[in-house]
């Protein structure tokens, strides 16, 4: 079923890497993305919020799923200037902690597109209030508004691995790419969105107003896909993982099950293809916010290395360090092999074969409880 080859998926990953963005600032992915879509003659709009809703529909008549990413990852966004004329900015989202230590090398990319290199100042009360001071190399004016990203090297497949600045979620926001661009060359027939978020680091806000503004149809599937951190159970290498709930929510087992009769088909067809089955606890994800307003919900998510760009800590840096993301390249690509394959699942096959087993109780069996029970005495 998937055409997209996984040189392709990764190419188009390492496309997006080239987006710099974070929470409030994601033009340049959102830039790639509808540049994709003209390409493709895909349906799309933008909500009144920015969020990128696809709808590609070739059969009406079937009951829609949407797989949504967000395009956001944690940064910083510049405030303007204290008394002393220093730069001030905020967190956005779960930066790691060293980041308020000062020294952190940053990348500025400013109002008129202009890129400039700079570095962390620790900020009295910083990690109180989450602001830091950035100097920019070359003492540099910048022009407003402005937000700064780690200064991390780019893209790079090494031993398998995937490392990225942002793999939360330009590779959920690649994957569902990867699954679109599929169902484009093979016609796929489904009833299918495709939701691109906005601020989700802050508080998944994009997908709680698509949510609460009923963007997608009531009885639609959501399947949040996510870059989720490594846990037992969830480990890299092993495949992508069908989340059971998140920190704060426990997922649908009857959308779950679409997720997982796919996965059962896959592995039987190929003895290599691996999944994982977890409660990803690590994070909240945006299938809560539309599980709060009452959809039907799952997830799939990549066993993510170094969180939020959180390296370990050490002696020299009890704090940590700032690294590049990194996830498996077969735990990606068989993810986007899954997500493709159930587009097609009927709901016969829906049916995983435990499902199966359990919904048939032997009449031997029955019959036994039934004599055994003493309500015939």
């Amino acid at each position: 079923m998937v055409s997209v080859t996984k040189e392709r998926a990764i190419e188009i990953l390492s496309d997006l890497d080239k987006c710099s963005a974070t929470s409030f600032h994601e033009e340049r992915v959102m830039s790639y993305i509808r540049a994709f879509l003209k390409d493709k003659g895909l349906d799309f709009r933008l909500d009144q919020y920015g969020n990128i809703i696809v709808h590609y529909v070739t059969d009406s008549d079937s009951e829609p799923i949407a797989y949504v990413a967000h395009m956001d990852h944690p940064g910083f966004e510049l405030l303007g200037l204290d008394d002393r004329g220093r730069s001030v900015a905020r967190a956005l989202g779960g930066v790691p902690p060293v980041s308020f230590d000062g020294g952190t090398k940053v990348k500025i990319i400013m109002g008129n597109e202009e890129e400039v290199t700079g570095v962390l100042e620790a900020k009295v009360n910083g990690v109180l209030d989450r602001q830091v001071f950035i100097q920019p190399n070359g003492g540099a004016d910048i022009i407003e508004p402005a937000y700064a990203v780690f200064d991390l090297p780019e893209f790079l497949l090494l031993d398998d691995f995937i490392h990225m600045r942002a793999l939360d979620d330009l590779a959920g926001c690649a994957s569902i790419i990867s699954v679109l661009e599929s169902m484009v060359s093979q016609n796929i027939k489904a009833n299918f969105y495709g939701v691109f978020t906005r601020a989700e680091e802050v508080g998944l806000i994009g997908a709680r107003l698509v949510a609460r503004d009923q963007e997608l149809p009531e009885n639609t599937t959501i399947v949040s896909i996510e870059s989720s951190r490594t846990l037992p159970g969830a480990e890299q290498g092993k495949g992508p993982v069908i989340r059971t709930g998140d920190a704060s929510y426990t997922f649908d087992g009857g959308a779950e099950r679409l997720l997982s009769r796919t996965g059962s088909m896959l592995k039987e067809e190929d003895a290599d293809f691996q999944y994982q089955r977890q409660l990803m606890s690590g994070g909240t994800c945006e299938a809560t916010a539309f599980a709060l307003q009452g959809y039907q919900v799952t997830g799939l998510a990549y066993p993510l290395g170094n969180y939020h760009n959180q390296g370990n800590p050490s002696e020299v840096s009890p704090s940590g360090s700032v690294e590049l993301e990194n996830i498996h390249s077969e735990d990606f690509y068989n993810g986007i092999r899954l997500l493709t394959e159930a587009l097609s699942i009927s709901e016969d096959e829906d049916q995983t074969p435990l499902a199966k087993r359990l919904a048939n109780v032997p009449i031997t069996d029955e019959q036994q409880l039934i004599d055994s029970s003493g309500l015939g005495t």
